[in-house]
């Protein structure tokens, strides 16, 4: 396969065929399986679901024990392997897009003040018989300069950036294969001819009014206050979009801070996780005998407080579900229930911290012909025993698989399957893990860290032919489950940070030219007796009206697009009123200081200087 090829997660890097062995073949619900196919040519999505669903129902009449119940789901690859990130990745291109016309409305309202200031030349050149297409496409190459020198400096910042972005966001579908080629460098190309003709637009528009032909009678003050219209809507236009980007940002930070802040239920913080090679080719007694071994020599590690296995890291790898009965209890209908299984040894509980609150945990075997025991969390013993003494009873199902498993204790409840996953139902299969020799090794510890060599070293002296890896603080494993969510959030926060800046030089350069048009109006006022608090209570005025017509669009742009937002978010609702408040808050604030800068140029004008001039 080609090296990009990553399937069905980023980690495999060998396949190989599955032997069906008879005992295989004999679990009728192993449904650990998934099957992948290729349509033929003149086969829609819709056939091929009709067609597995009309064999699913034949395999339920026929095995009615296992079968009876059961659908089948056809949907393509493509959605299986990029689903879960296409509304992340979008809402990354909503806001870059967002961005982009926010630095292209300023930088139109920068040329239309330039053009304002040449309006003398413009009116001048027509006088001598250049057409406005003439000036049209003068004015538009300018821009189009603009343009391209910001996509250039774009793409080094991009060179800069790639290594950064495959770090940070290793999970991404096909992120390997991130780089600058022919198409990054058309894409840069069209953009940067897209945004030339979005902020040249205005200035081009502008030279077809017909005050434009005139404007150098006065020195174009008098069509000022009608140049003003159009910045002061693109002023806005920035503000509504930095709204919404400000809005987006806070409710991305406040729901990390929700998952950070979220009890796990276990304590991850003295805990180093480590894994030893092994193969599944290994005999279960073998594998049961060497488990013992490393339990035994990371015990005799100095400062190891107790050391246990798992098939999976709480919190960073979900628990397998899986269909089970409760010993002695038909099932309603036919209908197996559903849990959640992991797989531990009998430490594993004062390892990570999870409480015992009814029971003991289980009593270790080397034998493997030595049933599993079960202990279950909170949520089990409430939902599938209705306050029942769980103590005693036992589980059908499970990892062997139509066998019995006792019930010898209850837990408390622990976010096994991640910080933003509520705790589910939890059956902890108690015992050696014969079935997987290459398991998580969980060691108790003051300092991590500090204890990785000396693991590593008594791994390697237990057996120096076996690797070593992955080890590291389960805190670590903890912040990588949510380093897509925190990056997520760093990044609408660094582009709404961006976007506000942006406004803010677009209001205040609005604000300064409009002082300086009025300039000698201000002049006259101040020597008529005006005081400073009325001419910077004007500007304010002024500025305060765009401000809040563009808040005011920003929240309801930030309302519109809060249903895709939805899905991203933890604890905190699309329309929080204290997040919405909060950024309109900010981007007052802003608006404030970025109107008295001119505010204070205005009441600093001289007026016999304005008078003069």
């Amino acid at each position: 396969m080609p090296r990009a090829f990553h399937y069905p997660d980023i980690s495999t890097e060998v396949w190989t065929p599955k032997q069906a062995n008879r005992v295989l073949l004999q679990i009728r619900e192993a449904r650990f399986y998934a099957a992948v196919g290729r349509l033929k040519q003149d086969v829609t999505l819709e056939r091929a679901q009709a067609d597995l669903t009309a064999v699913q129902q034949k395999l339920a009449e026929q095995y009615p024990k296992t079968d009876s119940g059961w659908g089948v789901l056809v949907e393509p690859l493509k959605d299986r392997v990029v689903g879960k990130v296409r509304l992340a990745l979008g809402l990354l291109l909503g806001s870059v897009s967002l961005l982009l016309l926010i630095a292209c409305s300023n930088v139109a309202c920068l040329l239309l003040a330039r053009l304002n200031s040449r309006s003398a030349e413009i009116a001048t050149r027509c006088s001598l018989g250049a057409g406005r297409a003439a000036i049209a496409r003068q004015l538009f190459a300018e821009g189009l300069v603009y343009a391209l020198a910001g996509g250039v400096l774009g793409m080094a910042a991009v060179f800069a950036g790639i290594g950064f972005l495959r770090t940070q966001l290793p999970d991404i579908p096909r992120i390997d294969e991130l780089a600058v080629d022919a198409r990054s460098l058309a894409l840069v190309a069209a953009v940067s001819f897209l945004a030339a003709v979005l902020f040249s637009l205005a200035p081009i528009l502008q030279t077809f009014r017909p005050a434009s032909s005139g404007a150098a009678i006065g020195g174009g003050s008098r069509v000022a206050g009608s140049r003003q219209r159009l910045p002061r809507f693109l002023v806005s236009a920035q503000l509504a979009l930095a709204t919404a980007l400000l809005i987006g940002a806070g409710l991305f930070m406040r729901s990390l801070m929700r998952l950070e802040e979220a009890p796990l239920g276990f304590r991850p913080e003295n805990v180093l996780a480590l894994r030893v090679g092994a193969s599944f080719s290994e005999p279960p007694g073998a594998a049961i005998e060497r488990h013992q071994r490393t339990l035994d020599a990371l015990l005799s590690v100095p400062g190891v407080q107790s050391a246990s296995m798992s098939t999976g890291l709480p919190g960073a790898n979900p628990a397998w579900p899986r269909e089970f009965q409760i010993g002695g209890e038909p099932a309603p209908d036919g209908t197996l229930s559903f849990a959640t299984w992991r797989m531990v040894t009998a430490g594993y509980f004062q390892t990570v911290g999870i409480p015992i609150v009814e029971g003991r945990t289980c009593r270790m075997s080397t034998d493997p012909t030595q049933a599993f025991e079960a202990l279950v969390n909170r949520s089990f013993a409430d939902r599938h025993l209705q306050r029942r003494d769980p103590i005693g009873r036992t589980i059908l199902g499970g990892p062997q698989g139509d066998g019995e498993t006792r019930i010898v204790g209850v837990v408390a409840d622990a976010r096994e399957d991640g910080h933003g996953k509520e705790p589910q139902p939890l059956i902890y299969g108690c015992g050696f893990l014969r079935y997987w020799p290459d398991s998580e090794i969980l060691v108790q510890t003051r300092n991590p860290a500090a204890m990785a060599n000396a693991v590593r070293e008594a791994m390697r002296t237990l057996d120096p032919s076996r690797p070593v890896y992955s080890v590291r603080p389960l805190t670590d494993a903890l912040q990588g489950a949510l380093s897509q969510t925190r990056f997520r959030a760093l990044l609408v926060t660094l582009f709404s940070m961006m976007a506000l800046t942006l406004a803010a030089i677009g209001l205040y350069g609005v604000m300064a030219y409009m002082v300086s048009q009025r300039s000698r109006e201000i002049g006259i006022r101040i020597a008529l007796g005006a005081r400073p608090a009325q001419i910077v209570g004007e500007i304010l005025r002024a500025g305060g009206v765009l401000t809040v017509a563009g808040t005011a669009a920003g929240i309801a742009l930030a309302v519109v697009a809060s249903k895709l937002t939805a899905t991203l978010l933890y604890g905190i609702q699309p329309t929080d009123v204290a997040t919405y408040l909060s950024a309109a808050g900010v981007l007052f604030g802003v608006a404030l200081l970025a109107c008295l800068i001119p505010g204070r140029r205005a009441i600093s004008i001289d007026p016999a200087q304005a008078l003069r001039e």
